[in-house]
C-alpha cells in the first residue's frame, strides 16, 4: 500500500521539481562557460579543476541522503502495513486483549520513521549551504589565481577582463545550486522509484503444475488434505485436513497463550476461507 500510494506520489513530485532544472540549467552553464573561455582560457581551466572538487564533497552528501531515503520509505511502509492489519482485525485484536503489543510496534515504528526522516532533513538542509560555502570557496580562489595572473603580466589578462570574468562566474553559482538542490530532492525519488519496481518486478513464488486444472467457480466443497505451513522454518499449521462445503464457515484457532503473537496469521486464515465460502 505504501509503495502505491506514498512512493508513486514521491516519485511524481521529483519529477516535476527536476526536470525543468535538468533541462534549463545545464545549458545555462555551457553557455556562461563558453563566455568565460573566450574571456580567459588559462583561468576557466582553473575555474573547470575546482569545480568538480566542490561537486564531488556535494555528491557524498546526495548519497548520505539516498541511504536515510531508503530507511525512511521502508519505515513507512512497516508502518502502512501495522495500520492495515491493526484497522482491518480490531475486532480480533480487542478479542484478545491485543491492544498494548499493538501500540508497542506502532509505537516503534513511528519512532524509527522520526529518526530517519530527522537525518535525511538534516542533511538535505546541509547541501544548499556547503553548496553556497564551496561556491564562495572557489570565487575566492579564483580571485587569487586571477589576481597571480594579472600581477606576472605574461598571462594577457587585463584587469578589466578579470573583472568581467568574474561577473560571468557568479552567474554560474545559481544554477549550479539549482542543479544540487534538485539533484539532491531527486534521491528520494530514486529510492521511491527502485521500492516500485521491485514489488514490480516480484515474481509469483507459487507455481502452477504444467497439468493443473482450471477451475472457474466454487460449486462444491474445498478439502484441505495433510496440510501445512510455514514462515521460513517455524510451521504455523501443521498437517491439517479438514472439508469446506459451499454455504458453511470453517475457523482456525491456534493454541492459548500463542494467539496473540499469530493474531495477522490467523486473522488472515479465517478471513481467506470466509471469502472463498461467500463464492
Amino acid at each position: 500500500m505504501s509503495r502505491i500510494t506514498s512512493d508513486v506520489q514521491e516519485v511524481e513530485n521529483s519529477i516535476v521539481n527536476s526536470v525543468r532544472v535538468f533541462f534549463k540549467e545545464p545549458i545555462i552553464i555551457l553557455v556562461y562557460f563558453g563566455t568565460l573561455f573566450g574571456i580567459s582560457f588559462k583561468l576557466t581551466l582553473y575555474s573547470l579543476i575546482l569545480l568538480p572538487v566542490s561537486g564531488i564533497i556535494i555528491s557524498t552528501i546526495s548519497k548520505q541522503l539516498k541511504k536515510q531515503a531508503i530507511g525512511t520509505q521502508t519505515t513507512l511502509g512497516r508502518m502502512a502495513n501495522i495500520l492495515d492489519e491493526s484497522l482491518s482485525g480490531m475486532r480480533v485484536i480487542k478479542a484478545f486483549n491485543a491492544k498494548g503489543y499493538i501500540n508497542s510496534k506502532f509505537k516503534s515504528e513511528v519512532n524509527n520513521y522520526a529518526l530517519y526522516n530527522w537525518k535525511f532533513s538534516k542533511r538535505y538542509n546541509l547541501a544548499g549551504p556547503s553548496s553556497e560555502f564551496m561556491g564562495v570557496t572557489v570565487v575566492a580562489i579564483i580571485i587569487m589565481i586571477g589576481g597571480t595572473l594579472i600581477l606576472d603580466g605574461d598571462s594577457g589578462l587585463e584587469a578589466s577582463d578579470f573583472f568581467g570574468f568574474l561577473a560571468v562566474f557568479s552567474q554560474i553559482l545559481n544554477p549550479a545550486k539549482s542543479l544540487n538542490n534538485a539533484i539532491s530532492g531527486l534521491q528520494r525519488g530514486l529510492v521511491s522509484a527502485d521500492r516500485i519496481f521491485e514489488l514490480m518486478d516480484t515474481e509469483n513464488e507459487v507455481k502452477n503444475k504444467p497439468d493443473a486444472i482450471e477451475i472457474d467457480s466454487f460449486s462444491d466443497q474445498i478439502i484441505y488434505n495433510n496440510v501445512s505451513f510455514a514462515y521460513d522454518t517455524e510451521k504455523v499449521i501443521d498437517n491439517i485436513s479438514f472439508t469446506l462445503k459451499k454455504g458453511k464457515t470453517v475457523a482456525l484457532v491456534g493454541p492459548s497463550g500463542v494467539v496473540n503473537q499469530r493474531l495477522p496469521i490467523f486473522y488472515r486464515a479465517s478471513m481467506t476461507l470466509q471469502k472463498v465460502n461467500s463464492k
